[in-house]
């Protein structure tokens, strides 16, 4: 009876393990579509995003992380011997050529601070979409008159998902085996 214990134990925990790890690539993208990743709302987009996205004619303008569909396409699993992982591949590329990895990186950490050269192109473009949206110009403070200096606030989505899908995942291990073990031997 005993003879195929370690083969049964070990397909049981393989194939648990794949259940687990695309159990976590969907609550990942539940939270990206429910914009409230781990149950964590995301802080809302800017005016000047919102106006942007809206000038440029892109769908889902109003969403977090989901303009295009490309980070939340991105959310993947590999599995292997006894180990998985779950995010976005370094070979994952948007559909404007831009590194995946790069940008959930950005999304989950923030990045600042970006300073974009204030060019004539620059000005006309923001002129014509503020216009457009009835944003008023503001000028800040001290600041340069050559650049303008933006930054990106955290919008975690990996780590807010995992904390959720982990908090009962001992639980799941326990059943997911147990319920690929039932009979053996019989």
């Amino acid at each position: 009876m005993l003879g195929g214990f370690k083969s049964n134990l070990h397909n049981a925990i393989q194939s648990t393990l794949a259940e687990e790890a695309v159990d976590l690539v969907g609550v990942i993208k539940k939270g990206i579509r429910d914009q409230a990743p781990g149950g964590e709302t995301f802080a809302p987009l800017s005016e000047l995003t919102l106006a942007s996205r809206a000038f440029e004619g892109k769908g889902n303008r109003d969403k977090i992380l989901m303009v295009d569909g490309d980070l939340l396409g991105s959310v993947t699993h590999k599995t292997g011997y006894e180990e998985a992982w779950v995010g976005v591949l370094k070979s994952k590329v948007s559909s404007d050529g831009k590194s995946m990895v790069n940008i959930a990186a950005v999304h989950e950490n923030g990045f600042e601070p970006i300073v974009i050269p204030y060019t004539d192109k620059v000005r006309k473009y923001l002129m014509a979409m503020m216009t457009a949206y009835g944003i008023e110009p503001t000028a800040s403070e001290g600041g340069k008159k050559d650049v303008i200096i933006i930054s990106i606030k955290p919008r975690p989505f990996l780590e807010p998902s995992f904390k959720k899908w982990s908090r009962n995942a001992a639980d799941r291990w326990k059943r997911g085996i147990g319920r690929r073990m039932v009979g053996f031997g019989s």
